[in-house]
């Protein structure tokens, strides 16, 4: 048995025939699917067993540059990650993920999203963070709908544009040109093939909006969850009944972040009711002080001055914070919650009864995280 290590190019088919096996077995091309992710050049990031020339297990990653509201941090996304039904329970996923943990630090990431939320994960550190309130909008039920706003395909002509309006999110992955290329090429968008589609107002664009297709044959009664979107809110709640229609989706969920109260107000304003905070996101910390001292301008903005003082270190896989004489000691699960927040929304346990510490930390924290959308893996 040769790993964890990075798979070799010429074992890409290899690879990509374990993933089917394991994420398609009733059809589907991972490999076509998720291009952008399971090919040659990001071979080094797609870590893997082997035996006897056929990997076994995978556990893959890719590494984006973030920002949030200014301040800038990496981020490993994990995905993708499988174990041949013959070597399953024999810990290669756990060996596999916490290699990809090692690599991603080694590359400069502050912290790891997976898409998945079983206990491979949360049983290495990762926890499940809320970040969204999802609204559901139904087509049979807006018939009254009032729209200002004129929804069409995107083109490859939008490009410049369409980059722009994400630029513009307050809380994005970092994107190049390259990857609106593939974007507008029909790249899937999270794990679905999508629509793109424009709107515009008096012929401008000011929004644009992913429709995920549905799942066949069976109805989803909560919705298609749209994909991704950026730019005007009001816009994008004026386009829900072109989208629902143009998408095919009697049923639309819009996924809104906690610090989207824009789109939360235009959506309420129309009727529609969003849930409690939820839709966790898992994430692990792999490099605590690293990414708070990246933070560090958006803490001071958000608790003031003395947040300047506050102070991080790791040592010997244990975390603390300190202010002046008070210091705050964390497991890393615990530091995760502090900085993400739980599964129902920021998590003060830990904060609770530390002096001026916990309310520096309590006004600074949590950290939001960026939506995957097309930077799903």
């Amino acid at each position: 048995m040769e790993g964890p290590r990075a798979l070799k190019p010429e074992e890409l088919d290899s690879l990509v025939g374990l993933s089917n096996l394991v994420f398609r077995p009733d059809g589907g091309d991972m490999g076509k699917e998720f291009g952008y992710f399971l090919n040659k050049a990001n071979a080094k990031r797609l870590r893997v067993f082997a035996e006897n020339g056929e990997v076994v297990a995978h556990c893959g990653y890719r590494i984006y540059d973030a920002s949030v509201f200014g301040a800038g941090f990496r981020v490993g996304c994990v995905g993708a990650v499988c174990t041949h039904p013959q070597w399953r329970g024999t810990g290669l996923g756990t060996r596999l993920f916490l290699d990809c943990a090692e690599c991603m630090r080694a590359e400069g990431a502050d912290l790891v999203l997976i898409s998945g939320g079983r206990g491979l994960y949360t049983r290495n550190g990762a926890i499940k963070a809320a970040s969204r309130r999802d609204f559901l909008f139904r087509l049979e039920d807006h018939g009254d709908w009032d729209s200002d706003v004129e929804v069409g395909p995107a083109s490859a002509a939008d490009a410049a544009a369409l980059a722009a309006l994400y630029r513009r999110e307050p809380v994005r992955f970092l994107r190049p040109p390259s990857e609106w290329a593939d974007i507008l090429a029909g790249r899937w968008c999270m794990n679905r093939p999508a629509k793109l589609f424009a709107l515009r107002r008096s012929g401008e664009l000011v929004a644009y909006a992913a429709v995920r297709s549905p799942r066949s044959p069976d109805p989803e009664p909560q919705g298609t969850i749209l994909g991704e979107f950026a730019g005007c809110r009001h816009a994008l709640a004026a386009a829900l009944p072109r989208l629902a229609e143009l998408g095919d989706c009697p049923a639309i969920c819009v996924p809104v972040l906690s610090w989207d109260a824009a789109l939360a107000a235009e959506l309420s304003g129309r009727g529609l009711t969003g849930g409690e905070l939820g839709g966790y996101r898992t994430v692990k910390l792999i490099n605590f002080p690293q990414l708070l001292e990246r933070l560090r301008e958006l803490l001071v903005e958000r608790a003031g001055p003395r947040a300047i003082q506050l102070k991080f270190a790791s040592k010997d896989g244990k975390l603390s914070v300190s202010l002046d004489a008070e210091r705050l000691d964390l497991t890393e699960v615990d530091a995760c919650r502090t900085v993400f927040g739980g599964e129902s929304g920021p998590d003060r346990k830990m904060l609770q009864g530390r002096g001026e510490l916990g309310k520096v930390l309590s006004a600074a924290l949590p950290v939001e995280m960026p939506w995957y959308g097309y930077n799903y893996v």
